[in-house]
C-alpha cells in the first residue's frame, strides 16, 4: 500500500517467485519436508494452524495439537490459581518473537490474569528491566528453548533463577516452567513443570 508498483513491477516480481522456486518450497513446507537445512529438520509451525481436532490428523499435527492443549491447559491454571500476578517469558528468536507478537496483537482483549513480560536480550539490563517492581514470590517464568541450549535463554534463566533464590525460602522450581522439546535436560536442570515443544516447531 506504500509502494508505487504498476502491473509491470508486480509481473516481475511474480516472476521472480516463480524462478527462485518459491511455490514449490511452499508445498515442501506443508508436506512436512526437510526445509531446515542447517538442522536437518522441517519446520512444522503449519501444523499448529490445523483444527483442533484429531480426526483426519497426521501424527505431527496431533503432536503439535496435544502441546497446544497442554499449554491452553496451563494457562487456564494459573489463571484460576491467581497465584501469580506476573508471568515472565524468556526466550530468544522465535521463542520471544511469537509470543511478544501476540502481546502485542491481543492486548485489547487481555482482561484480568497475570501481566505478561518478555525477555530476549543477553544484556542483563532487558532482565532488570523486566523484573522492576516484580514480586519474587508472585512472579512466574517461562523459559522456552527448543534445544535446551540456547545461550542467551540459558543466561537470563540463570539470573532469574538467583532473582528467586535471592528472595528467601522460595522453592525456585515452583517458579518456573520449561517449554522445550529436551524436556529431559530441563528436568534434570531441576524443572519440575515442562510442556513439550515437538521437533520442527
Amino acid at each position: 500500500s506504500k509502494s508505487f508498483w504498476d502491473e509491470a513491477v508486480l509481473e516481475a516480481l511474480l516472476q521472480l517467485a516463480r524462478e527462485a522456486g518459491l511455490a514449490q518450497r511452499r508445498d515442501a513446507l506443508y508436506a512436512g519436508a526437510v526445509v531446515n537445512e542447517t538442522e536437518q529438520r522441517p519446520a512444522l509451525h503449519v501444523r499448529l494452524r490445523a483444527p483442533l481436532a484429531p480426526q483426519g490428523c497426521s501424527m505431527s499435527e496431533e503432536e503439535c495439537h496435544v502441546g497446544l492443549r497442554a499449554m491452553l491447559t496451563l494457562a487456564q491454571q494459573l489463571r484460576d490459581q491467581a497465584r501469580f500476578a506476573d508471568v515472565v517469558h524468556i526466550g530468544i528468536g522465535g521463542s520471544g518473537l511469537g509470543p511478544e507478537l501476540l502481546l502485542q496483537a491481543l492486548q485489547p482483549w487481555c482482561v484480568g490474569g497475570p501481566r505478561v513480560h518478555v525477555v530476549s536480550n543477553m544484556d542483563g539490563h532487558d532482565l532488570q528491566q523486566a523484573l522492576q517492581g516484580l514480586e519474587p514470590e508472585r512472579t512466574l517464568f517461562i523459559v522456552a528453548s527448543k534445544s535446551w541450549s540456547t545461550a542467551e535463554t540459558q543466561r537470563n534463566m540463570a539470573s532469574a533463577k538467583a532473582w528467586v533464590c535471592a528472595a528467601g525460602d522460595l522453592h525456585w522450581p515452583d517458579h518456573f516452567v520449561a517449554v522445550s522439546s529436551r524436556e529431559d535436560i530441563a528436568r534434570q536442570n531441576g524443572f519440575t513443570q515442562t510442556l513439550h515443544i515437538p521437533e520442527g516447531i
